[in-house]
């Protein structure tokens, strides 16, 4: 995927009317590096975490083909049910 096709589909994203652009808080952040550090996970995977504590807190729905996240995901299956979060 070129940069174009990039920027193209996150502006797609980002302007559909179903998309929550949220910024993170404090809280959502120090839970991403805590589960990091006492996950032994790359630090690459903080962003997941970001997205899921996100998802989780605000009980925002949140649907993902991302296999990585999906798998963290499904460690958390009921608290997914009750928030709406969509694995796919």
């Amino acid at each position: 995927m070129s940069v174009i096709d990039a920027r193209d589909k996150l502006l797609e994203y980002i302007t559909c009317r179903k998309c929550a652009v949220i910024r993170e808080g404090m809280d959502d952040v120090k839970w991403a590096i805590s589960a990091v550090v006492e996950e032994k996970l790359s630090l690459s995977r903080f962003n997941d975490k970001i997205v899921l504590s996100l998802a989780l807190h605000k009980g925002i729905p949140l649907a993902t083909y991302d296999s990585k996240l999906r798998s963290q995901l499904l460690g958390l299956v009921s608290h997914c049910f009750r928030c709406r979060i969509v694995i796919l």
